[in-house]
């Protein structure tokens, strides 16, 4: 489970590299090419209210729109159709795609890793020292990429992942022998997700399975914790 937990961190930090060069990149098209990015953004917009978004006719403009940097996912852990082609090559490699069917769980399974034992979350920066904070890059990325053709699997996906790890991480906590993990940690990792993919998830849905009070004893006890230190 440590080496799954690694390989998330990597996924969500490309991930995040990449939304910040996406980002970059629109920039300095909205400066140096205002003429050329104005009309496409219009034109965004247009095909947006016209509900033509997911046509397949209009792949073409959606690299477009990619390339330059301007598609409405800059800012997210969107993957984008470049490397939503590769992810599909990977699940044609598979006789049964329904694998990736467990990719929730396992995220969810993956607080019981060692690796919480000695992350450590700063609060101010909102990122954990080992980069599990990359995890929720890796999880909206990867659900997006797997199940987004079908947007109701992508919420389906979501609400497992927290159902899952919401019953891990209280399964935890009430047994002994896992007093050495970082129980803070873990709760600001399920709520920074819940924040990330608002308001498509409810936070209503966490807090049935986690009360808030919870949440936020975690965030207090970090907050003070790295006062002293």
């Amino acid at each position: 489970m440590d080496y799954f937990v690694s390989i998330s961190i990597s996924i969500g930090n490309g991930l995040i590299l990449r939304g910040m060069l996406r980002e970059a990149l629109r920039d300095v098209y909205m400066d140096v090419s205002p003429g050329l990015v104005n009309p496409i953004i219009v034109a965004r917009e247009q095909i947006q209210l016209a509900g033509l978004h997911d046509t397949q006719s209009l792949e073409d403009f959606r690299i477009l729109i990619e390339d330059l940097g301007l598609d409405e996912n800059h800012k997210t852990h969107y993957t984008g159709l470049v490397l939503d082609h590769s992810l599909g090559l990977v699940l044609q490699a598979w006789a049964d795609d329904s694998i990736w069917e467990v990719l929730p769980f396992t995220f969810g399974a993956s607080l019981a890793a060692d690796s919480w034992k000695n992350c450590r979350y700063f609060g101010r920066l909102s990122a954990s020292l080992g980069g599990e904070h990359a995890m929720i890059a890796a999880m909206t990325g990867l659900f997006g990429a797997f199940f987004g053709k079908q947007q109701d699997r992508v919420l389906q996906a979501m609400r497992c992942y927290v159902e899952v790890a919401s019953r891990v991480f209280l399964r935890m906590k009430l047994n002994g022998s896992f007093k050495d993990y970082n129980f803070n940690a873990m709760m600001a990792l399920m709520d920074a997700f819940i924040k990330e993919v608002g308001p498509e998830l409810d936070r209503s849905e966490f807090e049935a399975r986690v009360p808030y009070v919870l949440t936020n004893t975690a965030y207090l006890a970090m907050s003070k914790k790295n006062a002293i230190s």
